[in-house]
């Protein structure tokens, strides 16, 4: 049956037979029947690896990764049948075409064969036409298989870029946020945010019928700390300055930095009385409060103005011009005190 002249096998290196593509792993304990294998995949194009037993064979597997694999059903130790199983258990190599060699081609036989997770079978004859034909359609499928994985391969790689792409964007954006909404030297919001929820505020006070009041802040005589001790000293007086009215307020009070050394606090559901002694308290901790700065000490302290939703007040910007006019009559009745803007006793709205 076999009476082709077997090729050298001195011309089948593994180690440069792996690089190929088209390779294919023989299996079978008959080196006659090897021989006769490989000479017709040479033939045909198909580069090959050998092995006698199903052992060897796994070893092949795992070290070169041939797609496709073609094994004898009857081998000692291991059948072919069981090779292929624990192909299948095995996830480096699970994806193997799998082609048997068998003597009976029976309809039993075939069906075991292809529940054990064989792909493929070739008659023991191993008529020449047939083998290259059921190559063929191996080989086809093995490119299919390989340029699906290639592409899924590309898709998860470009899906991990993407995430990190969008991961990056998000903490991008929300440091971008941070910045458009933060006052940087203080961490307090600055003007045009605060101005915005200072009008949600507003509006639920007036819708809700709640009090709210308004404390514009200033610190006295801070061009002077610029002036004797330098921008850096500054910068930490306001630092401190706004630690300080964020320490004594509510969670739910806005504090924010208007510019320069001027801040607003607003208290939501807060009436004119409890506004002033909010006001007052702040005066007191920052009149006590040390700053320190290198080898500079100092104190300072700040002029408050306090205003609350009175009946005429019908905006934001009333509201705000109202603290600030009593803000202005503190820093003229000799700073380092509080004002309100109008008596809460003439009006109903406290």
């Amino acid at each position: 049956m076999y009476n082709e002249p077997l090729p050298s096998r001195d011309s089948c290196d593994p180690d440069s037979l792996c690089s190929s593509k088209r390779l294919v792993l023989v299996v079978d304990d008959d080196p006659h029947v090897v021989r006769i294998l490989e000479l017709r995949l040479a033939r045909a194009g198909y580069r090959t690896l050998a092995a006698g037993s199903a052992s060897e064979a796994m070893q092949l597997l795992l070290e070169h990764h041939p797609p496709i694999v073609i094994a004898d059903w009857n081998m000692p130790e291991m059948s072919g049948l069981d090779l292929c199983r624990k192909i299948r258990e095995t996830p480096a190599v699970e994806s193997t075409y799998f082609i048997i060699l068998t003597a009976d081609t029976g309809l039993d036989r075939v069906v075991q064969g292809f529940d054990a997770g064989v792909n493929d079978y070739l008659a023991k004859s191993l008529d020449p036409r047939e083998l290259l034909g059921r190559l063929k359609s191996a080989w086809r499928i093995v490119r299919l298989e390989q340029t699906l994985n290639a592409k899924n391969a590309a898709l998860e790689r470009a899906n991990r870029e993407l995430a990190v792409a969008n991961l990056r964007l998000k903490v991008l954006n929300e440091r971008l946020a941070v910045q458009a909404t933060t006052d940087e030297l203080t961490g307090l919001l600055n003007r045009r945010a605060a101005l915005s929820r200072v009008e949600e505020l507003f509006t639920a006070s007036c819708r809700y019928d709640q009090p709210i009041a308004c404390l514009s802040v200033d610190v006295d005589h801070f061009k002077r700390v610029n002036d004797n001790y330098g921008h850096d000293v500054g910068d930490t007086v306001l630092r401190q300055v706004a630690r300080t009215m964020r320490e004594q307020t509510r969670e739910s009070d806005l504090v924010c930095r208007l510019g320069g050394e001027e801040f607003l606090i607003v208290c939501p559901s807060t009436g004119c009385y409890r506004a002033v002694e909010l006001a007052e308290r702040l005066r007191s901790e920052m009149e006590r409060l040390e700053i320190i700065c290198g080898s500079v000490r100092l104190r300072v302290t700040v002029s408050i103005g306090v205003a609350h939703r009175a009946p005429h007040i019908h905006s934001v910007a009333a509201l705000i011009k109202a603290s600030d006019d009593a803000l202005y009559a503190a820093k003229h009745g000799g700073r380092n005190t509080v004002r309100i803007a109008f008596d809460p006793d003439t009006d109903a709205a406290s």
